[in-house]
């Protein structure tokens, strides 16, 4: 009686609910998931010739697109609420691609090294200038394992 029910029960799963296989790629766009059989649909009425039902499928889906890319914005938006404000101010400039200057675009051909080695270090000094100095009572702690094998000679 169990084979039974459970052949019964996976004949109408088969039937009913037949297994759909997807594929994804790492590039695509997290609301594009959500229609692409629309965009399947436009595609074969645009190559079948079919104008009009072409165009009223486009608008579909340009529609779904906007709706889409709102809601997932304004996602992204909702989960920077729960962060202090120095992280969200550094995830808001990442989010809306905002444009900083390169600092390494000082650089130039035909600099003297003392120029590039100033503006290599200004870069790491800004990077760094946020972090609190280094505990000095730890230096002695890494001078244990030194070794002359990593002295570095300038030329």
């Amino acid at each position: 009686m169990v084979q039974y029910f459970y052949s019964v029960i996976l004949s109408l799963l088969d039937n009913c609910l037949p297994f759909l296989r997807r594929h994804t790629l790492n590039c695509d766009k997290p609301w594009t998931v959500d229609f692409w059989y629309l965009v399947k649909r436009r595609q074969r009425a645009f190559l079948s010739g079919q104008s009009s039902l072409y165009r009223n499928i486009r608008n579909k889906t340009q529609r779904m697109a906007k709706n889409l890319r709102t809601k997932y914005f304004e996602k992204k938006i909702e989960s920077l609420h729960s962060l202090d404000p120095h992280s969200w101010g550094g995830l808001r400039q990442r989010f809306l691609y905002s444009s900083k200057s390169n600092p390494l675009e000082a650089l130039k051909d035909g600099q003297s090294y003392a120029t590039i080695a100033d503006v290599i270090n200004e870069f790491f000094a800004g990077i760094s200038a946020g972090l609190p100095p280094m505990d000095l009572s730890v230096i002695s702690d890494l001078c244990d394992g030194y070794s002359d094998d990593f002295v570095v000679d300038p030329f």
